[in-house]
């Protein structure tokens, strides 16, 4: 994949994410179909007999039923789950197709082909909000909306993950409980055959058999409910749970691959696009300028520096190869090339100086504007706080309504608390 463009490289994360939902939304229901056979095997309970009372069936058993429902909530929201990946995934695929084909078109171009698509979510609206700050001149904003899209992310994918870790803890939490009552319920019938063991109750000797058979269906029914938990939890852990992280670790493939994109190719297009409005990027540019003019001028004041002692080098050869009167002349020649070349270098490095300071007034200036900037930050993060307050303020009223909605519609001779 490194030899494609970033682009190309979320395409076909896209495209494998695709594949594994669709997988992936065939399991749930035959996962449900082999827990019940499973449970169906272990657990079909007996009618009574002479040696035995009767055992009801698992789906018969209050218990078991408990569990067996609780993991079919968690393959019910595993499906759901994935439903709604696969929905989101369709609208990242059609602005991934828009992003393809985004090469020479113009900004207000390329807003307004997204604009029709006429779909919302993640990625669409990280990169409708990037082209409004980018037709401004403006794509410093940029990095911190990447961070927040992916911390954003992270919690999403804790919380679709997190829901199926939490079943899976109840089973297990389920399975000790089951345990301690089928311990529990061997305590009677042993206190029973325990106590037909008494001379004084000699004509109840007969029944000491019955009595433990009691007490091994009790050991049974504790194994089965520590089985039965740790199976499902297997069955959670192994499939659900990996699946899920395997699908959400691709899909944030997707997206990484797009902030990728978004900082080697989008914001380099923006600057090339609105010119000198970018004041970060123009202060780069002027940046580089400086160094490169600082590297030429200590290139140009070495090369001096070494014609410099070449000449004094013949100078002194010459020195030895005259008379008197040539070394005086030869001599007060050099000091006056050496004066005037130290003349000359003190020239420019007041010139290089000057022009030091005045790209450090204009660095200070673009500093004081970028805190002028940073100053706006804080209100703008207490809008969004606000406005995420009254986000969740709203979700909470609406499952609110839909709990009691789900309450009113439903006919009274379903209602649990009735049957």
């Amino acid at each position: 994949m490194k030899s494609y463009s970033p682009l190309d490289n979320a395409r076909i994360s896209a495209e494998k994410t695709g594949r594994m939902i669709g997988w992936a939304n065939l399991l749930p229901v035959p996962i449900l179909a082999l827990a019940a056979l499973c449970l169906q095997i272990g657990a079909p309970g007996h009618a009574a007999s002479a040696h035995a009372p009767k055992i009801p069936s698992w789906y018969h058993d209050p218990f078991l039923l408990t569990m067996f429902a609780i993991f079919a909530f968690g393959q019910v929201s595993a499906l759901i789950q994935l439903r709604v990946l696969a929905r989101g995934l369709k609208k990242v695929k059609m602005t991934l197709g828009v992003l393809l084909q985004a090469r020479g078109l113009s900004l207000t171009d390329l807003q307004g082909r997204l604009q029709s698509l006429n779909v919302s979510g993640h990625l669409f609206d990280l990169i409708n909000r990037s082209l409004l700050f980018g037709m401004k001149g403006d794509t410093a904003p940029m990095a911190a909306m990447m961070d927040h899209a992916t911390l954003r992310r992270m919690k999403s994918v804790d919380k679709k993950v997190g829901t199926h870790a939490s079943v899976n803890r109840i089973l297990l939490k389920l399975g000790f409980l089951g345990t301690l009552i089928g311990l529990i319920m061997t305590f009677p019938p042993m206190r029973e055959a325990i106590l037909t063991l008494d001379p004084k109750n000699a004509e109840k000797g007969s029944s000491f058999v019955e009595h433990i058979a009691g007490a091994i269906d009790g050991d049974q029914y504790a194994i089965l409910a520590t089985l039965i938990a740790t199976a499902l939890s297997i069955l959670i852990e192994l499939l659900t749970i990996q699946i899920l992280k395997r699908i959400c670790g691709t899909f944030e493939m997707v997206n990484g691959f797009v902030d990728e994109w978004s900082i080697t190719e989008l914001q380099p297009w923006i600057r090339e696009q609105v010119g000198g409005k970018d004041d970060l990027g123009k202060s780069l540019m002027q940046q580089q300028a400086f160094q490169q003019k600082m590297l030429d001028l200590e290139r140009e004041f070495q090369g001096r520096l070494l014609e410099l002692k070449e000449s004094s080098q013949k100078h002194i050869t010459m020195l030895f190869q005259g008379s008197q009167e040539n070394w005086m002349r030869l001599h007060k020649e050099s000091e006056n090339q050496f004066a005037k070349a130290m003349k000359d270098t003190e020239h420019r490095i007041l010139e290089t100086q000057a022009g030091v300071n005045k790209n450090v007034d204009l660095l200070g200036g673009f500093v004081q504007h970028v805190a002028q900037r940073m100053g706006e930050i804080p209100p703008l993060q207490l809008t969004f706080a606000k406005r995420m307050d009254e986000l969740l303020a709203y979700e909470r009223q609406y499952r609110s309504f839909l709990e009691v909605q789900s309450q009113i519609s439903v006919p009274r001779h379903l209602k649990p608390e009735i049957n």
